[in-house]
């Protein structure tokens, strides 16, 4: 056989129009998990973490992508979605911030810089804890994903606001705001974020990195400009921890919290 040599690929813009298959699109939900740290974690910890704490649902494969990343395949898309708005979710003390892959981009592009938090809103005087506040201070954070009412049946269930918000991770998390009441008066409010641990920075507040590997100037608080701004217990409700080594009891107690979640 006589073979005819072909020019090389190398640097070529090829235009290729992929087969499509429409009942795999309409029901499968492809997620693409980063890990939050500068330290790597192994993909075998992270699958058996991920299954362990998901309670080994069925339709679910997750794949290598590379280092601290990996791809989540749901079967039923639901599940899929059911389990990101169920999260923040740990691994060994580290978020995972869960994206959807749209398919039109390739899965190494996949923006991680954006993560649903939800935000609570501390320290409000009585007549500004409702939904309408949470609606208006969450869009001066970012992008609104849904409030909670704190009122029900005309009567108070919580003292603060809660509001999920998708964020630049990439920035300083917020700490909170100077509000200025109808009487005249300048108050404090705090923020606390759901479910983060002490993940983030003591040094500059982001997400995914120590005070010790931080190489950002340290920030100063809002409130008072010779104290830091950061602290422990920016974070509340600590994330559901994820970890490779499970007691059963442990086990039982997730279940728990999963069933309870959904």
């Amino acid at each position: 056989m006589v073979y005819k040599e072909k020019q090389s690929v190398e640097g070529k813009v090829l235009f290729i129009d992929p087969e499509e298959d429409d009942s795999f699109a309409s029901k499968n939900l492809n997620m693409v998990g980063k890990i939050l740290s500068d330290k790597e974690v192994s993909f075998s910890t992270c699958k058996a973490a991920l299954l362990g704490i998901w309670g080994h649902p069925q339709g679910v494969a997750i794949s290598d992508v590379g280092r601290n990343k990996v791809l989540i395949s749901f079967k039923d898309a639901r599940k899929g979605i059911q389990i990101r708005n169920g999260g923040p979710w740990s691994i060994r003390g580290n978020l995972l911030n869960l994206q959807i892959w749209n398919g039109r981009e390739s899965v190494y592009e996949v923006d991680h810089r954006y993560m649903e938090l939800w935000v609570q809103i501390h320290g409000l005087p009585l007549n500004y804890i409702t939904r309408k506040t949470a609606e208006i201070i969450g869009k001066k954070i970012e992008t609104v994903m849904k409030t909670e009412n704190p009122r029900l049946n005309d009567t108070l269930q919580k003292t603060f606001l809660r509001v999920r918000v998708t964020m630049n991770i990439t920035k300083p998390l917020p700490t909170g705001f100077w509000l200025a009441t109808q009487h005249h008066q300048t108050i404090w409010v705090d923020f606390k974020y759901a479910r983060i641990q002490d993940s983030y920075c003591l040094n500059c507040g982001i997400l995914g990195h120590t005070k010790n590997e931080c190489r950002n100037p340290i920030s100063m608080a809002s409130w008072d400009h010779m104290k830091p701004r950061y602290g422990l217990g920016l974070g509340v409700n600590r994330a559901r921890v994820i970890s490779a080594r499970k007691t059963e009891q442990d086990d039982k107690e997730t279940n728990r919290e999963w069933t309870d979640a959904k």
